[in-house]
């Protein structure tokens, strides 16, 4: 056997080099905050800010996919985003949680999505975070799931300032 053969089959074997070993980051964040409390509402003005203020923290983070639901509250809090990195958002059902965490899992890529206080603590806990309960009233938590070979680590920031 060759000794570069045998190199890396040592590489592979022992260091745990190979396509499994990727590191990605996951990030969820709550839409931002609403008009009103209507089945479809739009941002209100504080909410379009955050959303302007999430494009400063994330275009620098190698985002590959954007998700969000089919709501008007969650697709215009990630558009400034969606258009600064002319990435197209992807819907995803807010009741097919289980198929989008294997969906990220799967795909390896840094990704966000934004979703609502009852599916984003259950989708970081699908994804291996802590379920932390979310309040109606709780807006601009960015949470970021730093994923290597299936350990997770977990942080939040917020954005922008609580008026």
């Amino acid at each position: 056997m060759s000794h570069f053969l045998r190199s890396t089959l040592f590489l592979t074997l022992f260091m745990g080099v190979g396509v499994d070993a990727m590191a990605f980051d996951v990030y969820l964040t709550r839409h931002f905050e609403k008009q009103s409390h209507s089945q479809d509402p739009a941002l209100a003005a504080k909410g379009l800010r955050r959303a302007k203020q999430l494009v400063n923290l994330l275009e620098n983070a190698d985002i590959k996919k954007i998700y969000s639901t089919q709501y008007r509250r969650t697709q215009q809090s990630v558009a400034p985003l969606s258009q600064q990195l002319k990435i197209e958002v992807e819907i995803y059902p807010a009741n097919e949680l289980d198929a989008l965490a294997k969906r990220i899992k799967a795909e390896k890529v840094n990704v966000l999505v934004v979703g609502h206080s009852n599916t984003i603590p259950p989708l970081r806990a699908l994804l291996g975070g802590k379920a932390k309960e979310m309040s109606e009233e709780e807006f601009g938590e960015l949470f970021k799931l730093k994923i290597v070979d299936e350990q997770v680590t977990m942080s939040s920031q917020q954005v922008g300032v609580n008026e």
